[in-house]
């Protein structure tokens, strides 16, 4: 092997030791993202559960009065039935005179939960299925 070949071999060599060198750090810094990423988020849920643990007794307190001052009902046709009677009762007493009465039937929408809020769409496969198009345009196609 003469000069030329053994300073090409070296610069190929120290190429290839930066390449993995680089790739290394690389590798080594997505880690340690990860892992500070994951201990903020450990932070993040302790400090929520200090504070939720510190207002226990206040929360304790409002699920008390709730139970003891708001009624129970066994059905949805018994609260709505309550709560029309409410109205009438109420805008009576105002002079306002209610007409036709109809209560309709609260909406399923699967990724909202009563009481909480959105919680975003589903990650289901059936989430992500096109919605079925209304009668009125079944039967067209549409670019």
């Amino acid at each position: 092997m003469n000069a030329r070949e053994q300073r090409l071999l070296m610069a190929f060599g120290c190429l290839l030791l930066l390449g993995l060198g680089f790739i290394g750090f690389k590798v080594l810094t997505r880690w340690k993202l990860t892992i500070e990423d994951r201990e903020q988020k450990v932070t993040n849920r302790r400090v929520e559960a200090e504070e939720l643990l510190s207002q226990k007794d206040y929360w304790m307190q409002r699920a008390e009065w709730i139970t003891q001052k708001q009624p129970t009902y066994r059905s949805q046709k018994e609260a709505d039935n309550e709560l029309e009677t409410l109205v009438v009762d109420s805008s009576k007493q105002h002079g306002v005179s209610v007409g036709a009465r109809k209560i309709t039937p609260p909406r399923f929408i699967p990724w909202v939960v009563p009481g909480r809020g959105t919680t975003g769409p589903r990650s289901s496969s059936s989430a992500r299925s096109p919605s079925p198009k209304p009668p009125a345009l079944a039967g067209r196609r549409f670019p």
